[in-house]
């Protein structure tokens, strides 16, 4: 079982099974942040790097669960716009590759403006598109759409 506890960083904590009449006891932990885990960029306090993340499943076909980050408060562009980092683990629970999405990275086009926190909730929500590549649902409520209502969420579909 991967039991994910949210901080400024998040840590993975990796545990034993358990059922309803057992307990659970924590086998490892891995802090991921600037500093540890190897992940390899800056963030600030307020970017809020592990306000939500989700299990999008094995991308690579290695045999590791990957994980994708919302950091909706990321300045990229502008104040507060956000981001999503989609993080491709290693069998040590430590960041192997990683590629954010953002306004200025990884190919996304929705136009993100200041105040948008896109980011703030993600969930992957299977191969909507049957490309064999989860999708996600990204919530973003500060983005308006061209007549003046809320963008609530939108999806994310590889390319």
């Amino acid at each position: 079982m991967r039991v994910l506890l949210l901080f400024a960083t998040f840590s993975l904590l990796l545990g034993t099974g358990c059922t309803r009449t057992s307990s659970t006891q924590v086998d490892s932990s891995q802090k991921i942040n600037e500093l540890e885990g190897n992940f390899n960029a800056t963030l600030t306090d307020d970017d809020q790097f592990g306000r939500s993340v989700a299990n999008i499943g094995d991308l690579e076909s290695d045999g590791v669960t990957d994980l994708a980050v919302g950091v909706p408060f990321a300045d990229d562009g502008g104040t507060d716009r956000g981001a999503v980092w989609v993080l491709f683990m290693d069998d040590n629970g430590q960041v192997d590759v990683q590629q954010k999405i953002s306004n200025t990275e990884g190919g996304f086009s929705g136009g993100l403006d200041n105040d948008d926190q896109f980011g703030i909730s993600v969930t992957a929500i299977g191969d909507l598109n049957d490309d064999g590549v989860i999708d996600l649902v990204v919530v973003s409520p500060g983005m308006m759409m061209g007549n003046g209502s809320r963008c609530v969420m939108g999806t994310l579909f590889k390319q």
